[in-house]
């Protein structure tokens, strides 16, 4: 698509409403990071069991 999650934002919310108040929060205590960490684990978990060879 091209659209960076920034502008998705923009385009969804008000800059003083209720929804971006609540995005900033979880955004202050480290939401995207941990969104990020897990999806990372998950992914080279799935990795790692799905690249086994069961010869």
């Amino acid at each position: 698509m091209g659209i960076h999650p920034e502008q998705e934002i923009d385009r969804v919310t008000t800059p003083k409403g209720c929804t971006i108040a609540g995005l900033n929060q979880m955004e202050h205590a480290g939401f995207s990071s941990a969104m990020i960490r897990g999806i990372t684990v998950s992914a080279e978990k799935a990795s790692r069991l799905y690249s086994r060879d069961d010869d």
